[in-house]
């Protein structure tokens, strides 16, 4: 995998963060300084979500605040043997889930 996609990769993943605590904080409707001692973060961090900047926020900070507000994150790796260099055998998919 290119360093490029990595990134985007992560980068996803933090989108997905965003978009969850965004829809929490909007169905609880709550304003940016009551979202703010909720998540015990600054006032500036809820902006930055709700202005959608998953790039301002590593993803432990998005998986701590998403445990504040009572989310359980759960990480799902699979392995496409297939998509190995080199690799020509059928694809055989291994699931590890972690809740």
């Amino acid at each position: 995998m290119h360093q490029r996609q990595r990134g985007e990769a992560s980068l996803a993943v933090r989108r997905q963060l965003v978009t969850t605590l965004v829809r929490v904080i909007r169905d609880r409707g709550l304003n940016q300084v009551q979202a703010a001692r909720w998540l015990a973060v600054d006032q500036s961090r809820i902006s930055n979500l709700l202005n959608n900047k998953p790039n301002r926020f590593s993803t432990d900070t998005l998986i701590d605040m998403t445990a504040r507000a009572g989310i359980t994150v759960g990480i799902n790796f699979a392995t496409l043997d297939a998509q190995m260099p080199g690799n020509h055998a059928p694809t055989e998919i291994k699931h590890l889930n972690i809740a």
